[in-house]
């Protein structure tokens, strides 16, 4: 873009590598030229003293001085940027400022300090011309060139602008040096512009140009150095700006003394041509930008993102086709607009970063960075926004580029993403409980727990359904805050529960707020709760119903991906449940009878062990009655077995009612029943047994109305009287029975 620089990072002319060379090149030419006049002055050779007859010679010391200056070249192409701390550097440039400063003291205080003939004998120069003396205005220069490299070799922060001035002020007096021969002046009588060898110029020029190539993209030299347009355009027109003046004044000059026009007229042609030639040399630069704006605004309308540029005052400058797509605007209306009006009102409150401070500072950022930022769309829309600001200085001053993203679908799957590793924690979560969990309620509150506190859902809850009762009884509930998690189910969600237990399928519910008119759902929306999920946990055929609720604040989250990952958490909670029953049942058929529900006899035989020890250790006694039904054998006969079993599991019911709860009734075997009656006397025991002979002798009324009659044995035996063992005791109770009447 015209006049565009950026603040940072202005790239250089080239590479580094090719200044050091180019450098390199002028020491080595200058270091020739200044030998070969030195070895001119060692062997009499006049054309190498002066190129012309008429004109003045190169010094001795001039040349001399000239040698330290290749010398002074060569060493910079070799160390670089480094020579900031190069001590050969500063002491060749002390050296170059001690023999033009003596020079000039000379000069000033009409001193003569034998330096000037030192080494070789100027005979040809005129005493009144200081044979062997450099002129005033070579030592001025020299001197420029000593200061400049003794300040470049000091770690400075401007040395390099300075070193530069000094260049252009060598420059400066040796080409006015130059332009005197080519209108034949080659005395001044100005001291600054003295007397100066045609070829001592034209070094001074070349040593000049090459001292503002040691780093020219820095300093004075970094605009004409640059790679943008008015960089290349400055080197383009640059030659046309040295030579057109010179050019048309020596032709305007020339013209004058051949008489074919006054000098009053030789200077309007000198006037006029230079206005035109300068004139065509503009137009060509106005060319150059006005193709480079067309340019880069073709680059910013093809840019992948939308794009402004704004200036100090947040006016929008320019703005490209994805911008106003973006923002859903007519091609131009952004323009002229203030930026301010493309963030929502509780957005503009803040300073957008237009200020003074922000310009001027030139640091690229993100606007919005660390929260959450949204744009706004002309039709009052809003989306998920990231911007990035980019301060340009251009031809109008301070400017801002801004590129803006919008980044919903990225902030959506980045949510999503996240929303499914939290699912994958929950099901390693379960996968983990299902391992440690060794009752259904352990196994619903973990579950619920884990859900929440890992999948960071609001609420989840583990719902049975009762198919005798019909009701919904919430077994746990897990919640984010107490309100949530005590409240109870409303219609809308026992209807959705409902729906998922009686079709074994996942029944969601992804827009709660829409469902308007249903006042159950108040509540629920009101907590903040947008949508949920029903997952059925039991199978067909079970006695009883489970499913697992879920709950989610934002509407539509239960996607597809996420349900897979839900669907087998609650088929690895469903595989627990039944696990957790078939454990129950095998637990229930290794210490109970089948046909009795009674303690069979190993559960009998442990809770025995366990009476034997208290009485041992309290010192008391344990009595075991041992009860047999008379002529059982026949009621199979008559009955069948299924009659057999019922009229046993009457019996074992009115055993029961004969004892404590501290007591216990197992069946033994076939028509055998033991009671076991822990911390009781003789007497209590005989009351018992006495109870159980008497509840056996009532008719006993069967499933399918028969009435049968049977009569039972009773006997007893103590521990540890009557025995030590378990099965000691036991015979000496089933001996007892068989004594009895």
């Amino acid at each position: 873009m015209p006049g565009v620089s950026y603040p940072n990072n202005i790239p250089a002319l080239g590479s580094q590598g090719a200044h050091s060379r180019t450098i390199c090149h002028i020491g080595w030419a200058v270091i020739v030229i200044s030998s070969l006049v030195m070895l001119s002055w060692g062997f009499d050779i006049e054309v190498g003293k002066r190129l012309r007859p008429s004109f003045q010679s190169m010094k001795f010391n001039t040349a001399f001085c000239f040698l330290i200056c290749g010398l002074l070249f060569h060493r910079q192409s070799q160390s670089g940027e480094t020579s900031a701390r190069d001590s050969i550097v500063a002491c060749l440039g002390v050296f170059l400022l001690v023999i033009s400063g003596l020079t000039l003291l000379q000069y000033g205080l009409g001193w003569q300090l034998g330096i000037d003939n030192l080494v070789i004998q100027d005979l040809d120069t005129p005493p009144e011309d200081w044979p062997g003396r450099m002129s005033a205005g070579t030592a001025l220069c020299f001197s420029l060139m000593g200061v400049a490299w003794l300040i470049n070799a000091m770690p400075l922060r401007h040395s390099i602008v300075v070193l530069q001035l000094l260049a252009l002020a060598v420059i400066v007096i040796s080409g006015a040096a130059l332009i005197g021969y080519i209108f034949g002046v080659q005395r001044f009588r100005l001291p600054l512009f003295s007397t100066m060898a045609l070829h001592t110029a034209a070094l001074f020029v070349v040593c000049g140009a090459g001292m503002l190539m040691v780093r020219p993209h820095a300093g004075v030299m970094s605009s004409a150095a640059s790679a943008y347009i008015g960089g290349r355009s400055l080197r383009r027109l640059l030659p046309y700006f040295v030579v057109t003046p010179v050019l048309i004044g020596w032709l305007s000059m020339e013209g004058v003394v051949a008489g074919y026009y006054t000098e009053a007229f030789g200077f309007a042609l000198s006037s006029l041509s230079s206005i035109l030639v300068l004139t065509c040399v503009g137009w060509l630069g106005a060319g150059a930008l006005n193709r480079e704006e067309e340019r880069f605004r073709s680059t910013v309308d093809s840019s992948p993102v939308a794009t402004l540029m704004v200036d100090r005052r947040g006016t929008i400058q320019i703005a490209n086709q994805l911008a106003h797509s973006l923002f859903r605007c007519p091609q131009g209306h952004l323009v002229n607009r203030q930026v301010e009006r493309l963030l929502p009102e509780r957005f503009r409150s803040e300073p957008l970063t237009f200020q003074r401070e922000y310009l001027e500072g030139g640091e690229r950022r993100m606007l919005g960075s660390g929260r959450d930022l949204f744009a706004l769309r002309q039709d009052g829309s809003e989306f998920r926004a990231e911007i990035a600001l980019n301060p340009v200085q251009t031809a109008d001053g301070h400017s801002i580029i801004v590129a803006i993203l919008d980044i919903t679908a990225r902030v959506e799957a980045e949510l999503k993403v996240l929303r499914l590793n939290r699912i994958h924690k929950v099901l390693s979560g379960i996968n983990t409980l299902i391992l440690r969990a060794q009752a259904l309620d352990a196994l619903y509150e973990g579950a619920t727990w884990i859900a929440v506190e890992k999948g960071e859902l609001p609420a989840a809850m583990v719902v049975e359904h009762d198919k005798h009762s019909g009701l919904l009884n919430i077994r746990h509930a897990h919640a984010e805050n107490t309100q949530l998690q005590a409240r109870s189910l409303s219609g809308f969600e026992t209807d959705a529960i409902y729906e998922c237990l009686q079709t074994h399928q996942v029944v969601t519910r992804n827009n709660l707020a829409q469902q308007e008119g249903n006042v159950d759902l108040a509540g629920l929306v009101g907590q903040g709760i947008q949508a949920l999920a029903s997952f059925p946990l039991t199978t067909q055929g079970q006695p009883l119903d489970a499913a697992l609720v879920l709950y989610r604040c934002e509407p539509f989250s239960f996607d597809q991906a996420e349900m897979e990952l839900l669907r087998e958490v609650a088929g690895d909670i469903s595989f627990a449940i039944a696990n957790l029953e078939k454990s129950q049942e095998l637990e229930y058929l290794t210490h109970f009878d089948s046909v009795t529900d009674l303690p069979n006899r190993l559960l009998l035989t442990d809770r025995l062990r366990q009476a034997m020890i208290q009485a041992d250790r309290w010192q008391g006694t344990v009595i075991v009655l041992y009860v047999n039904i008379n002529g059982f054998k026949q009621v199979n006969e008559k009955l069948g077995f299924s009659g057999g079993d019922d009229v046993l599991r009457q019996v074992a019911r009115r055993v029961g009612a004969c004892i404590g709860q501290a007591d216990t009734v197992s069946r033994w075997g076939g028509d055998e029943f033991i009671v076991l009656l822990p911390g009781q006397s003789a007497a209590d025991a005989s009351e018992v047994a006495h109870l159980i002979t008497d509840a056996l002798e009532s008719a006993i009324q069967l499933e399918d109305g028969r009435d049968v009659l049977v009569s039972c044995r009773v006997g007893a035996a103590e521990y540890p009287r009557d025995g030590l063992e378990l099965d000691a005791i036991i015979n000496s109770a089933r001996t007892a029975s068989s004594k009895a009447s």
